[in-house]
């Protein structure tokens, strides 16, 4: 990370610079505020879980329950792509210098991914932010938008595209590897 190996810097500095939102994310049975705010090192009021929680396109689903941000999760009240947005919601709300999301859309809905995606494009727009958004996905859908993808197997880099995949995505999606075993990265890095 910016040219140094990533042995040798502190494990604890490195693992609180990193934010992680995987395929299917925790929640805790505690109201939603409190799962937004779960982690978080600095002092947050309502009105940061609020906009983090707009940042995740969760605020009107989570303002049309019958608590708003006081309704307490339980395994049936939340849809997949409902817990995505809350699991996302407090990545933002950490604000974390590197924000790895974990096949976010692989088990959603359509409309649930589109949410996921839009959620994605307005990380990658935030004006101030240098923070770099790995996205690791099987679908090509999920990174359309990708400034830089990785395809990886067995651990190894095989293939590194940047504009020849939005060029030749029939070339890259009908590759047996991208369908077999792809990891696609997604940089994003404010200017």
């Amino acid at each position: 990370m910016n040219a140094i190996c990533c042995l040798d810097f502190d494990i604890k500095w490195l693992t609180e610079r990193i934010g992680y939102v995987g395929q299917e994310p925790r929640l805790f049975r505690m109201d939603i505020s409190s799962n937004i705010r779960y982690g978080c090192s600095r002092d947050v009021n309502q009105q940061d879980v609020e906009w983090a929680a707009k940042e995740a396109a969760a605020h009107d689903f989570i303002s049309s329950l019958p608590n708003g941000y006081h309704t307490v999760v339980d395994d049936d009240l939340l849809s997949g792509g409902q817990k995505q947005r809350i699991a996302i919601a407090r990545a933002i709300l950490r604000d974390r210098d590197i924000l790895v999301l974990d096949e976010v859309t692989s088990a959603l809905d359509a409309e649930s991914e589109h949410n996921i995606k839009g959620v994605l494009r307005a990380v990658r727009r935030e004006a101030n932010s240098k923070r770099t958004v790995i996205v690791i996905a099987h679908r090509l859908s999920t990174i359309q938008a990708a400034d830089r993808i990785v395809v990886m197997e067995s651990e190894k880099v095989v293939e590194v595209d940047i504009m020849a995949f939005k060029l030749n995505r029939g070339r890259v999606a009908n590759n047996n590897l991208v369908v077999q075993s792809p990891f696609l990265l997604r940089s994003v890095y404010a200017v």
